[in-house]
């Protein structure tokens, strides 16, 4: 028996299993095969891999542990006054 010949249209060589690229999330064979394990980007709303460092499409962080914590930013903005202070108030 002839092989079947192929669609005019359909290129020979493409993989049948090779989803369309998709640039919106992870593709439903992924998921399959690495678990649902998503998170969303808190800057634009793109989904993500749970393990991902950066966002591609915003290149925003997506974990806390990569800025510093907003408790230690208001310690050294008090600190860096209480130094200031008594250098500047003379002045006035």
């Amino acid at each position: 028996m002839a092989p079947r010949p192929a669609h005019p249209h359909e290129d020979p060589h493409e993989d049948p299993d090779d989803d369309a690229l998709d640039d919106e999330g992870p593709s439903a064979a992924d998921l399959d095969r690495f678990g649902d394990a998503t998170v969303t980007c808190r800057s634009c709303g793109r989904v993500l891999y749970d393990d991902a460092d950066t966002c591609p499409a915003c290149l925003e962080p997506t974990s806390r542990a990569s800025r510093p914590p907003a408790w230690l930013l208001i310690v050294l903005a008090a600190l860096l006054i209480g130094l200031l202070a008594p250098i500047i108030l003379p002045f006035f």
